[in-house]
């Protein structure tokens, strides 16, 4: 039963780890998660339901995945176990949808909503399939009742709006759209606000104008003026696709616009129709004007080696079938490959802080005599040079070498250079001669500073690299030279203004020698040679002696699209922080260079103007604005390999599709609005401090600096001070109130790397590691040397558990600072967590060698123990005495050193040790409080090695686990010496177990362990060993006396009878397993049967009515539990075992308030019993009475703060009242005691969950099923 619970619970966490990772789009990750699921569920008949889900959304990641088969052996799953699922009907609808299947669609959606005609979702879907077959009239009807099962549905108004617009009703889709604008008013009035300030100079300026219009007509309710406003757009962008060569949504767009019926359209429309016949036409009949290529070769070397197995490939004139950088998979799987993690709604930041790995590009240069170049002219600001090729002389076109929009994103397999615009052209412009050898550099999108930057002038320092002097060269070809960047930067490398030939105007020559250097790489994807190449070249030439900025916001209000919307109160919050808006045009290179190399933080939306943080130094803050619907990476992979530190805001979009089509032809040039909030979130997570005013530094010479008088400041009004009073404040409980100070300290010293250091902490305290992260960075950044923040940083990446950064931090930090002990300490905690023992203990005993006066004597002692295991008895014993030194009552301190000073041969001063070990440990008679040094060792090494300040009690001491071997007789005559000078009640334990070392030398290990368990049973004290094997020397108990089931209960509990009537025989194999439990326990305090189990090995058979009770209580047979446990009270009326055993045994039944009393009867018979306590708190929370569940927790955890379940029941509590960031404290604070508890990490990945915390979701998720 318990097996089969702990599978389901196991299957469960893997489910909802596999819904986290697909809502992430991690569909790998999420299929494997729902196959261990199912592994998990087996064959189980109460496993039916979760089968059912498991396979449902098993089929839904396999279709996203294009793995239609393994997708329909799921859903065939799902149909065998019901076959009136709805959910399945609506999955198999999008399973045929993505196949192109329509009909086969919308039969599965009708299916799904026969079964259940409420389902929201099936209905949208209808109704999108049916929009797809053009069915209108039945789309909307689907649509409407969408709106009629949830009317807020603003996305339905939007379809409804499209249908309209589609069937050409456009009053009826004027309704529509007015109910979805009007829920976004600011954006409405932002772009009309901008649109009228446009000054149309083409046909798309003009669509956009009008579409300004479109919207106030609707804000007025004018359909007559929509209408025409309407008709405009479609006039104009039909002529825009036109221009653009793309004849069937040119014909699309004049149809929407009603072409046919108006006469001032009849030119364009008929023009469009004959165009469209020509080039179709010309792909019938497969001819190929003699200008185009023949051919294609895809590399250039293949062409150029003539015994190369290339061939050419036949031309294709058909549109490519790869959408390029708009291709939404590829992006989805380059940002999953740089782990783009979402840190907070609508925030992202690369998980991989690392450079991505990648092949070098294949540079080269070839040169083609009589080779020839057509390169697309920029025709508007809107159309850009988009295709470039290359032929050779025998009229073939270079694959590698040339290139078209859409392009090719890294990792792509679907490009094909046969398919290249050249072959859908009717002509070519004229051909012209070149005389000489002339260099082609011109690229795509040259025109723009970015791919300006990062594509074309890297292509001359390939140039260069292949030998290639500037002199050689006749002319070298670019797109254009007109832009001052573009200026500046040819002069910078040195190539004459008389040499450029601008293809814009000579898009197609041919010369003498045409010589071709590679692309750099990807397309808009510098590699790393290209940053150093540009870094080099134009960092050392920029020596401005000018003021200038940390903080810097790069304005777009200059620019002619993808502008912000409601700049002016973006840059109002920014200023507030002590940014300094600028807007690049305006400034030179040299100056834009300036700016970002010395700037700390960088704000701004996607643009070009961010081609700049080629130039910031390591560290550099990056805030990226950026549209939902054109989310792009260029920047981001640049920061990765620079290290900077790169976030992006995501910014609202205008959410009406069927509009926002019409006001952008493409999201490359939306525009964006940014939330304030989200903007000063992002700015507090970076650790920047609202100043109130804007912040500009001026660069001091370095000459005059000596030469600044220091400013007359009042000491209370010091940096120091506030960072001072910030600490107190701090260590009073008041972070808000420190971190006021410490805005204070920064006014008075912007560059206070202590008070960044204390703004860290305190941003540690209020559990904001991020902030505190940030803050720390600053600190060394002021401070390069700075140890503290190292170590700060360190304690951080311990606690995330990146244990490999961690030990870089504070192996820095004491680099720094070599006599800085708590780095020491810190990083042995690190050592000791991946089982690096060795270097744990030097830096252990490093650190109290630096601070000697901090240590208490009982951690010396556990040191000790450590070196004693790893055989370095001259430090042990050193630690050993240092401990004596401060505390000589520790009679296990006597005890360890007298072993570690045998094992050096040391006898006579270990024998004198031995004799105090034995003096200290006699207690007067009568005495409740007797204690000797072997129980004092046997509470401490049952007990695996924890954090030093964990440590709950003075007296517990950890000794070594490996005695000296063998022990031999001497070894056994000490035991008999020791005896004598013990109380008589453990003579005879001793007696025997001196004779058992004698006879069986090699088990002296497992004898003495049970030597010192009979010593605190004969003390009276809480035994820690809890099972003893059948058949083994030490089991033979007489009659009902079952030491194997010792758990938490003291001798008065377990035996009836005196320590006279238990047998001592030692047989002929010894062997034990050794837990601890009580307060002094670590981590796990109470061990589960299944674990007892698990140590045990072969478990003998219960024999004792409790465990017998125990064994009922699991099995879920509670009358026989309760009969057993009234059996044992009838003997034993004060058992406090077996009340709070037939407490559990009288909740399962049900019996809450019999439950209750039993209880509370045990604890008032053990009121020190942690256990009890904890399941009289079960039993409340099953009642929901949380305040007095609270109250028994915390009395629990004041009784024995080292147990885990008061903190995990707690934890409980605050979840299910919504307080979800005090539930996982309580949460990490049971791990903290019980890391190996899978329970609390599913519960903790259930409340990450709910924060909207995917990535902790998944670790806790996947630490839960690993344990």
């Amino acid at each position: 039963m318990q097996l089969d619970c702990r599978q389901s619970e196991t299957a469960k966490a893997y489910v909802k780890q596999g819904i986290v990772q697909q809502e992430k789009g991690q569909l790998e990750a999420a299929v494997s998660s729902y196959r261990e699921a199912l592994r998990y569920c087996g064959g189980r008949e109460d496993a039916t339901l979760d089968r059912l889900l498991i396979y449902n959304n098993l089929g839904c990641a396999l279709t996203s995945l294009g793995k239609y088969d393994e997708a329909m052996a799921a859903y065939l799953e799902v149909s065998r176990i019901d076959p009136d699922y709805p959910p399945l009907y609506n999955n198999l609808g999008q399973f045929w949808l993505r196949q192109g299947e329509l009909d086969r669609a919308i039969s599965a959606y009708r299916r799904s909503l026969q079964l259940d005609p409420q389902r929201v979702l099936t209905a949208y879907n209808l109704g999108k399939a049916l929009q797809k077959q053009g069915r209108h009239a039945e789309a909307v009807a689907c649509f409407q009742k969408v709106l009629q099962l949830k009317p807020d549905g603003v996305q339905i108004f939007d379809e409804c709006g499209l249908e309209f617009l589609e069937a050409g009703k456009f009053s009826e889709a004027a309704i529509y759209l007015q109910a979805a604008i009007s829920r976004q008013p600011d954006w409405v009035e932002a772009y009309c606000q901008n649109m009228a300030q446009l000054v149309p100079s083409n046909d798309l300026d003009r669509a956009r104008a009008a579409s300004g219009q479109l919207l106030r007509s609707l804000q007025k309710q004018d359909i007559r003026g929509f209408e025409r406003y309407l008709v405009e757009i479609y006039t104009h962008l039909g002529r825009v696709y036109f221009q653009s060569g793309l004849y069937d949504r040119a014909l699309q767009t004049y149809q929407k616009a009603g072409a046919s019926k108006i006469p001032q359209l009849q030119p364009d429309w008929q023009a469009c129709q004959l165009q469209q016949q020509r080039v179709q036409h010309l792909i019938a009949g497969g001819k190929v004007p003699a200008a185009l290529p023949q051919g294609v070769y895809l590399s250039a070397r293949g062409w150029g080696d003539r015994s190369s197995t290339d061939r050419p490939l036949p031309p294709n004139s058909t549109y490519p079938l790869c959408e390029g950088l708009h291709c939404h998979p590829c992006w989805q799987r380059i940002a999953e490959g740089w782990g783009l993690t979402e840190i907070e709604a609508g925030i992202y930041t690369y998980e991989n802080s690392q450079p991505r790995e990648e092949l070098p590009p294949d540079l080269f240069t070839v040169t083609i005599p009589e080779g020839r170049a057509w390169i697309m002219p920029q025709e508007n600001w809107w159309r850009v040079c988009e295709a470039v090729a290359i032929v050779t002389p025998d009229n073939y076109l270079l694959g590698d070498v040339s290139r078209e929009y859409p392009g090719q994103l890294p990792g792509c397999q679907k490009c094909d250079p046969t398919r290249h615009r050249i072959f859908r052209q009717e002509s070519l412009p004229p051909l012209e001669r070149l005389e000489g050898t002339v260099a082609v550099i011109a690229g795509l999108s040259a025109n723009v500073y970015f791919h300006w930057m990062v594509d074309i002038l890297p292509r001359l320092e390939i140039l260069r690299r292949e030998g290639w002097k500037w002199e050689q060269i006749d002319r070298f070809v670019v797109n254009q030279c007109r832009q001052p960047f573009q200026k500046e930067t040819l002069k910078r490398l040195g190539i004459p203004e008389s040499k450029i030939i601008e293809s814009d105007r000579h898009p197609h020559v041919r010369a003498d020698r045409l010589i071709v250097p590679s692309f750099p790489g990807d397309l808009g994807m510098p590699s790393p040679w290209v940053l150093d190449f540009l870094r080099q070249t134009f960092l050392p030439e920029t020596s401005l002696a000018k003021p200038s900025a940390d903080r810097i916001y790069i304005s777009r209000s200059k620019a002619g699209y993808r502008r912000l919307l409601g700049e002016a109160e973006v840059i109002s919050c920014l200023q507030g922080f002590g940014f300094v808006s600028v807007a690049l045009e305006e400034l030179s290179l040299d100056e834009q260079i300036h700016l970002f190399r010395n700037a700390k933080t960088i704000v701004g939306a996607h643009g070009s103007g961010f081609t700049n943080i080629i130039f910031c130094q390591p560290g550099t803050q990056i805030v990226e604005f950026v549209s939902p619907h054109y989310f792009r990476h260029y920047f981001g992979a640049i920061s990765q390999q620079l290290g900077l530190q790169h976030y992006y805001l995501v910014g609202r979009s205008f959410r009406c599709d069927p509009l926002r089509h019409l006001m952008y032809i493409n999201p490359l040039i939306e525009d964006l609005a940014i939330d304030l909030d989200a903007l000063q979130k992002i700015l507090e997570k970076l650790g920047i401090v609202k100043s109130g005013i804007p912040m500009t530094q001026t660069t001091v010479p370095p000459r005059q600096r000596e030469n600044i008088m220091p400013p007359l400041v009042h000491p209370e009004q010091t940096a120091d001070h506030y960072q001072q009073r910030a600490e107190a404040l701090l260590a009073q409980g008041k972070p808000d109130d420190a971190i006021a100070a410490c805005q204070e300290a920064l006014r008075s010293d912007p560059r206070s790397a202590a008070t960044c250091k204390t703004l860290g902490n305190i941003w540690r305290a209020k559990k904001d590691l991020q902030q505190a992260r940030n803050w720390y960075l600053k600190a060394i950044e002021f401070n390069p040397n700075y140890a503290e923040a190292y170590a700060n940083l360190g304690n951080l990446a311990a606690g995330q558990q990146d244990w490999k950064l961690a030990i870089a931090y504070f192996q820095k930090a004491i680099a720094l600072k070599p006599d800085f002990a708590g780095a020491y300490q810190h990083l042995s905690k690190v050592w000791q967590k991946i089982g690096r023992e060795l270097e744990s203990t030097d830096c252990l005993y490093r650190a109290y060698e630096l601070e000697p006066q901090g240590v208490k004597p009982e951690a010396l002692v556990n040191l000790g123990n450590r070196l004693f295991k790893q055989d370095r008895l001259t430090h042990a014993i050193d630690c050993y005495q240092k401990a004596l030194k401060l505390d000589p009552t520790i009679s296990g301190a006597y005890h360890n050193l007298a072993e570690a000073l045998t094992r050096q041969g040391r006898l006579q001063e270990a024998n004198a040790l031995y004799r105090q070990a034995s003096r200290l440990s006699v207690a007067p008679p009568g005495s409740s409080s007797t204690g000797i040094a072997a129980v004092d060792r046997l509470s401490a090494e049952v007990s695996p090695p924890r954090p030093i300040e964990s440590f709950a009690t003075p007296t517990e001491i950890v000794a070594p686990q490996e005695l000296p071997s063998p022990l031999g007789s001497d070894t056994a005559d000490r035991f008999l010496d020791r005896v004598r000078q013990t109380q008589q009640e453990i003579e005879n334990a001793y007696q025997q177990l001196g004779a058992a070392l004698k006879r069986q030398e090699e088990l002296h290990r497992e004898a003495l362990r049970f030597r010192e368990a009979v010593l605190q049973l004969a003390l009276g004290k809480q035994p820690s060993i809890p099972a003893f094997q059948n058949g083994t020397a030490l089991h033979s108990v007489r009659e009902t006396t079952a030491l194997q089931h010792v758990k938490s209960t003291s001798l008065k509990n377990l035996f009836d009878g005196t320590w006279s009537s238990i047998d001592l025989g030692v047989e002929s194999s010894i062997s034990m397993a050794v837990v601890s439990s009580g307060a002094n326990s670590v981590a796990n305090h109470r061990l589960s049967d299944e674990e007892l189990d698990r140590l045990d090995g072969s478990r003998s058979e219960a024999n004792d009515p409790i465990d017998r009770a125990r064994q009922a209580c699991a099995s879920g047979n509670f009358p026989e539990a309760i009969a057993l446990c009234q059996q044992v009270l009838r003997e034993q009326p004060q058992s406090a075992v077996a009340y709070a055993v037939m407490g559990d045994a009288l909740q399962g039944a049900g019996k809450m308030a019999d439950a209750e009393k039993s209880y509370k009867r045990a604890i008032s018979l053990q009121p020190e019993e942690v256990g009890a306590y904890v399941s009289l708190g079960d039993l409340y929370i099953r009642q929901e009475q949380w305040k007095l569940a609270i109250l028994v927790f915390q009395k629990a955890m004041k009784l024995d703060p080292l147990v885990a379940e008061p903190h995990e029941r707690l934890g409980d509590i605050l979840k299910v009242h919504d307080r979800l960031d005090g539930a996982i404290r309580y949460y990490r604070a049971a791990l903290d005691l019980a890391p190996e508890t899978w329970t609390i990490y599913h519960k903790l990945g259930d409340v990450f969950q709910a924060q909207g915390r995917i990535d902790e979701a998944i670790d806790a998720y996947q630490r839960a099923t690993e344990l």
